[in-house]
């Protein structure tokens, strides 16, 4: 360092400079924190803060340069003098440019800091449910007719007050900030300095005849960019009723806008009845009310027929409800109108109608994702890729989305997919972790309970396994969703997967005494228990008087075959797989070949156990049905059997350097 630059620093401390800059940004930060909540409070607009951090910004560089020149001594303020030889040696001790170097690099940084966090708190979005309605602009050339425009936007007003979302500023608040004629204001600066987050404006034009036309925007403040447009157009001599029927719409749009899960849906302005109608529809679907959920969407299609999302919504809660044939009679009656449908709404009519867990329901979200991703669809696509066997891809998806988001909590479905991918991945404490994360949001959710469970069998974790197990086993049935019966014979053949064949039998023990209890009784839960525990005979016997009350289950006689096999009845096993085979059996999804492929390989005909897979999965039977392994264990290890069981993707390269930094940054 040249003997000139240790002068320069030297000087710095002498005359007290980097102790201005040390002192300068922490004092100016407490000033603007303090004087945020103070100006907040005081309701002034939001300009009154940015022109302190400005002052507090521009004001730096001249307290370094007050410093430089002023001192402030007991006998009052003077101008720095010059030092001499002497006073200047003693500012130059060997270590002290370290220490000078640290204060200028905690002054910068608690500035920058300061600057930042100031700022990106200013440049949070104003609130959105403050709405500025502007007089519409008369395009008419009818002076007679420049009344109109206030009247709209005062009964404009009156509607957006009548609503429970929405507080529209007063007009005569606007008009006082918009000036006086020939001194007229930019509206939108008007509203922003207001702290208003939504600007409605528009103009009238005359039409033919008697016929007038509204035409409103709904902007983004600050920055203006339309997030909707509304017109509507009727009689002169009746334009109120077009204006109501344009505040109905407007009221939608903007409170649909404050509605996470709604707005995501919503790409057009709807009536405000029909909005509500919707929000509560959501508000069943996600708490699983199939019923009211259905109810209150076509209430919302009927107060508003354009509002095609809602027809989607009852044919998604029908689905859910196992009213396939409902759902599909719902998206028929949309067919004719399918080019009506846009963005969102086209995206989920497409999904809806593919069949469940297909290459083709894939295909449609992979396009979606390509042209508009977003958490839930990424959420859709590791629904429908990890089925199929493209576990990472699946977990490539739903990683990246943000399960704090709102929006992402009200699908369920997001901690379901994602626990599976991992189980498939050997991934067993993440796996756990997103499963009681799951279930935090939806203590309900059983299938959830069995993720956790199926976690703690590949973690080898007896202890915390056997307390669960006791807790599922105390539950009562919960309609609609898998009983704590089914959850427990899941479990079983989890344990026989992972290699606990005892385990395998306790739990399926555990079954069947919360089976015996349960009412009304469920003898096909029991007759698979009975499997599960290693008592064919005495499945064997249910299952033969089930079948004697209802001989053309398939179920049951798979159920009978695989019974049959595993007591070494081979003859009459078979006999029920070419029961089986001989049955038009081709709409039940390949299930009834798969009964077949399970008393193949009981019976140890490993080839035709795998042929009689594969088509199973040509008929519609899904890859994830090959876990857990069940019967299947003694294909474990034929080579076959193995290559159809494996996952059908690819985990992604490992990121260049370069992405990780930009990962970083994002």
């Amino acid at each position: 360092m040249s003997l000139r630059f240790k002068v320069f620093l030297a000087e710095l401390k002498r005359r007290k400079v980097l102790r201005a800059a040390a002192w300068y940004a922490p004092v100016g930060w407490a000033i603007l924190e303090a004087s945020d909540l103070i100006l907040t409070e005081l309701s002034l607009p939001p300009w009154t803060v940015r022109f302190l951090v400005w002052v507090f910004l521009l004001g730096f560089p001249v307290a370094l340069v007050t410093s430089w020149f002023i001192e402030i001594t007991p006998s009052g303020i003077r101008r720095t003098l010059p030092a001499t030889h002497e006073e200047l040696a003693g500012y130059l001790p060997a270590r002290w440019t370290r220490a000078g170097w640290a204060l200028v690099g905690a002054g910068t940084l608690l500035v920058v800091a300061a600057v930042y966090l100031t700022l990106g708190g200013l440049s949070a979005p104003l609130p959105e449910d403050r709405v500025a309605v502007f007089p519409l602009q008369n395009l008419t050339g009818d002076p007679d007719r420049d009344g109109w425009g206030r009247a709209a936007a005062i009964w404009l007003i009156e509607e957006l007050s009548g609503t429970a979302e929405l507080h529209p500023e007063p007009l005569e608040n606007l008009q006082r900030a918009l000036g006086g004629p020939g001194n007229e204001r930019d509206e939108l600066q008007v509203a922003e300095e207001l702290g208003l987050g939504r600007a409605v404006m528009g103009e009238y034009l005359a039409r033919g005849g008697d016929s007038v036309e509204f035409r409103i925007r709904i902007r983004r403040v600050p920055g203006g960019q339309d997030i909707d447009r509304v017109s509507a157009s009727g009689p002169a001599s009746s334009f109120q009723t077009v204006i109501d029927s344009v505040g109905q719409r407007v009221a939608g749009a903007l409170a649909a806008g404050l509605d996470i899960e709604t707005g995501y849906y919503l790409r057009r302005p709807f009536n405000y009845q029909a909005y509500q109608a919707f929000w509560q529809g959501n508000e069943d679907f996600n708490a699983r009310r199939w019923a009211g959920a259905i109810e209150h969407y076509w209430e919302a299609y009927q107060r508003d027929t354009t509002f095609l999302t809602a027809v989607i919504g009852v044919a998604q809660a029908a689905r859910n409800d196992g009213q396939q044939a409902y759902a599909d009679s719902v998206l028929s009656r949309l067919q004719p109108r399918v080019q009506e449908l846009e963005g969102k709404e086209r995206f989920w009519y497409d999904w809806l109608t593919a069949e469940a867990r297909s290459s083709r329901r894939l295909t449609v979200v992979r396009t979606e994702m390509k042209r508009d991703p977003d958490d839930v669809t990424r959420i859709l696509l590791g629904m429908d890729a990890v089925p199929l066997g493209y576990v990472w891809e699946a977990v490539g998806a739903l990683e990246e989305v943000d399960p704090e988001d709102p929006l992402v909590q009200t699908h369920w479905h997001y901690w379901r997919a994602l626990a599976d991918a991992y189980h498939l991945l050997d991934r067993y404490q993440d796996e756990l972790e997103v499963a009681q994360t799951g279930r935090e949001h939806y203590p309900d959710d059983t299938t959830l309970l069995t993720d956790a469970l199926r976690a703690l069998l590949g973690m080898g974790d007896f202890m915390r396994l056997d307390s669960l197990l006791t807790e599922v086993q105390g539950m009562e049935n919960i309609p609609g969703l898998i009983s704590p019966g089914g959850v427990l014979l899941t479990t079983a053949g989890w344990a026989e997967h992972h290699g606990h064949p005892e385990k395998a039998t306790e739990i399926a023990e555990r079954a069947l005494e919360w089976e015996g209890r349960r009412q009304p009784a469920h003898p096909q839960n029991i007759a698979w228990g009975l499997l599960m525990a290693n008592r064919p005979r005495e499945g064997l016997e249910l299952l033969d008087t089930l079948i004697s009350e209802t001989p053309n289950d398939p179920w049951l006689h798979g159920l009978r075959g695989i019974a049959l096999a595993m007591t070494g009845q081979e003859a009459e096993a078979q006999e029920e797989a070419d029961w089986l085979a001989a049955s038009d059996l081709s709409n039940l999804n390949g299930r009834p070949t798969g009964f077949r492929a399970e008393i193949a390989a009981l019976l140890g005909q490993k080839e035709t156990a795998v042929q009689l897979l594969r088509q199973s999965l040509r008929e519609g039977r899904i890859w994830w049905d090959l876990y857990p392994v069940g019967d299947f264990l003694s294909l474990v290890g034929y080579e076959p059997f193995d290559e159809l069981r494996k996952i059908k993707d690819r985990p992604p390269p490992e990121p260049s350097l370069l992405e990780k930094l930009k990962a970083l940054l994002r």
